[in-house]
């Protein structure tokens, strides 16, 4: 028998996640969006500790865990379901939610996950362009119908790194009926320097029907261990709740994360070189005439103006391996991870010596 007769409808025209690639270990790699500080020395050590118990089973609900989360965000734990990484999450999400046939309107491109979960349970996916590379709020909202169930915002925005402002936000939620989950994907929202920037938090507080969803893959730099979580109306995390997984997250990546939640001064450094990265990218690229996103995450969507694959093959026969952006339909775009400051620069030498090839 073929893979399409036994797959169930529609699954075998599933697109594959690609990741951005590793290399080998002499490579630079600025492709998945990764902390380039590493993670938390007390996290280290947690987790060096917790290997000793790791054939006792860890705590199902992640309790420690969702307590000192409820603490940062001014929650109550019930209001709080801790995963095996925020694709987990979303995953729980279409599942728990999403009836076969009924719609998820999302941004077009952002984080491939949506669209995958909702195909896989039999969804249809109502994709919106991008606006000026962002969410055209207005537009998403106008595709909204009666068969919506979910709407996802990703701000801000993977792969572009753009952000939708509270105020757009604002009149968006207006128009979105009570029946329709909005998810609030903030992965990448502590990176953002602008006050602006628009949080589900708010609407969560209001009582509105909001999800919003955060990884510790990033800022905290355990990607490695796959931990996300996301935070909502008691209603609907219950009912998140009754499709998680028997022990979704293990002993190790709890320890990590509970440790690396009580290091402030690793986050402090860790958006302190963020910073420090966007503004060299900015200025680099400024005195080269390259055309950018505003960088609101910890990476950078650019037009390198040249086919990228060309690009991104070149950058990696120098040593440096970022992500082409022809997958996301921008044929001359990369999106670039930021790194320590070396391999900020080394990066920015190879960039333009390639430039110079073409």
């Amino acid at each position: 028998m073929s893979e399409k007769t036994l797959a169930r409808e529609g699954i075998m025209e599933l697109v594959l996640y690609i990741p951005g690639e590793s290399g080998d270990e002499n490579m630079v790699k600025l492709s998945s969006n990764e902390n380039a500080l590493g993670c938390s020395p007390m996290a280290q050590e947690a987790m060096g500790k917790a290997v000793s118990s790791v054939n006792e089973y860890p705590n199902p609900t992640s309790i420690e865990i969702r307590k000192e989360l409820a603490k940062l965000h001014g929650l109550d734990a019930a209001q709080i379901v801790v995963s095996n990484g925020c694709d987990h999450i979303l995953s729980m999400v279409a599942q728990a939610f999403l009836d076969e046939g009924e719609e998820v309107v999302a941004a077009s491109p952002t984080f491939a996950a949506y669209a995958t979960n909702t195909l896989i349970l039999g969804g249809k996916m109502v994709k919106v362009p991008l606006k000026e590379h962002t969410h055209d709020l207005e537009a998403m909202a106008a595709a909204i119908t009666e068969k919506t169930r979910l709407v996802y915002i990703c701000n801000p925005n993977n792969p572009t790194g753009t952000i939708v402002t509270q105020q757009q936000a604002d009149a968006f939620m207006e128009k979105v009926p009570q029946d329709c989950i909005v998810v609030f994907d903030e992965a990448y929202f502590e990176f953002s320097e602008d006050s602006d920037c628009a949080s589900g938090m708010k609407y969560l507080r209001e009582g509105r029907n909001v999800l919003v969803t955060k990884t510790f893959s990033k800022l905290y730099g355990l990607a490695g261990e796959r931990i996300g979580y996301a935070m909502g109306p008691v209603e609907l995390v219950n009912i998140l709740q009754r499709v998680a997984l028997p022990f979704p997250v293990g002993r190790v990546a709890q320890a990590g994360a509970l440790a690396a939640l009580k290091d402030r001064v690793f986050v402090e450094n860790t958006l302190k070189s963020n910073a420090e990265a966007r503004a060299f990218f900015y200025e680099s690229f400024d005195k080269m005439g390259i055309t950018y996103c505003p960088a609101h995450g910890n990476f950078i969507f650019a037009d390198l103006g040249y086919p990228a694959p060309e690009v991104f093959e070149r950058l990696k026969q120098k040593g440096y391996i970022v992500r082409p952006g022809h997958g996301w339909g921008y044929d001359t775009w990369q999106r670039i991870t930021f790194g320590t400051k070396e391999q900020n620069e080394g990066l920015m030498e190879a960039i333009k010596s390639v430039l110079e090839e073409f």
